[in-house]
């Protein structure tokens, strides 16, 4: 599965490229549309990412935890994003759990998935995602 992440990004890779040369060696207009509407899709995604985090989320009895009173399970989709928050660099992955923690209460933390079948299984154990709460940014 750590194969998912890369292939997705280079296929995007290859489509702007591929769209970015039908739009100024043939001026296509459907190219342009297409690559608006990519633009549009991407940013939605990364724009809805907070409010799902506090709406959508489902509190969730993972382990006891010291630190929160409540730890609230992040929607499965976004799993590419708690990849970046426990894999990537610390400037992304402070501004994901900034961002995922906007609209929970002080005392509350939000587990985002860091794969596409983490949380699938209930198995112990068996969680590789990362917690993200407002005491941690304070």
């Amino acid at each position: 599965m750590e194969w998912v992440l890369p292939a997705l990004g280079l296929s995007y890779v290859a489509l702007a490229i591929w769209l970015g040369v039908q739009i100024v060696n043939r001026r296509e207009k459907w190219a342009k549309r297409a690559a608006a509407s990519t633009a549009v899709v991407l940013i939605g995604y990364a724009l809805s990412f907070g409010p799902a985090c506090s709406w959508l989320s489902n509190p969730d009895i993972l382990e006891p935890d010291p630190y929160f009173s409540e730890v609230r399970r992040g929607p499965l989709v976004y799993w590419p994003l708690g990849y970046i928050g426990k894999y990537g660099p610390s400037l992304p992955a402070d501004a994901i759990g900034w961002y995922a923690t906007l609209g929970l209460s002080a005392d509350a933390a939000i587990y985002l998935p860091a794969s596409a079948n983490d949380g699938l299984f209930n198995v112990p154990g068996a969680c590789s995602g990362v917690i993200f709460g407002k005491r941690l940014f304070h």
